[in-house]
């Protein structure tokens, strides 16, 4: 991941304070109960009040590990649907800013499945796992396009909410290298306006776009 977490590993108290406002039958059978449970957590550049929470339990073999966005008493959990972003985004609410907005693109896709297959992106080409294999030529070529990612600022004058960046970068989906355009409004909303192959001839098959809709469940009423 492009942004670099500091973790904090929680005190038993604090660990206590957090088991109290996480209640499911399933989770308690994983971690309530188990000494073994450590808790840590991170402050994300985006967020004010809510933090990426990741609960290790060393009962099973191997470990076991879940993540959450919380704000100590209210915990969404990432499942990989877009949803529990979406509804911390508007609890907190979300802030982005030219700054950050590559951060938090990097952490959306990071933490969301798609049906379709896992979008991958290459936001540091000189870091990218999924770049390893490509010969030398090509790698100076993602270096000469995307040595420094895109990113345009879009204001709307008559309707600020509808303000949002435009970020064009390389991504790795299906085993293909793709140029992806989206546009992340200032709400958090994501929209995957735009995709082409690189390297290749042909058509693109996959909408990639529509995992990435906000489509308004409520999460899970035991994570709360």
């Amino acid at each position: 991941m492009l942004m670099k977490l500091d973790w904090k590993r929680l005190e038993k108290n604090e660990v206590a304070h957090v088991l109290r406002h996480v209640e499911s039958k399933q989770f308690d059978e994983l971690f309530k109960g188990d000494a073994s449970v450590e808790i840590t957590m991170a402050r994300l550049p985006f967020y004010n009040n809510f933090f990426l929470y990741r609960f290790t339990t060393y009962a099973t073999m191997p470990s076991l590990s879940l993540e959450f966005l919380g704000n100590g008493n209210l915990f969404y959990f990432l499942d990989g649907a877009p949803d529990p972003i979406y509804h911390t985004n508007i609890g907190d609410p979300i802030n982005i800013t030219r700054g950050n907005v590559l951060h938090y693109l990097d952490f959306f896709f990071e933490k969301v499945e798609g049906t379709e297959g896992d979008v991958n992106l290459i936001l540091d080409p000189d870091n990218s796992p999924h770049l390893t294999a490509l010969g030398e030529s090509a790698m100076n070529k993602i270096n000469e396009l995307y040595g420094e990612t895109k990113v345009e600022v879009h204001a709307n004058k008559t309707d600020p909410s509808q303000d949002h960046f435009i970020i064009t970068t390389p991504c790795y989906f299906e085993g293909s290298l793709v140029e992806a355009t989206i546009a992340v409004y200032m709400d958090g909303q994501l929209d995957l306006i735009n995709h082409k192959m690189l390297f290749g001839v042909g058509g693109f098959e996959y909408d990639m776009g529509s995992d990435y809709d906000y489509v308004g469940y409520e999460p899970d009423p035991y994570y709360g």
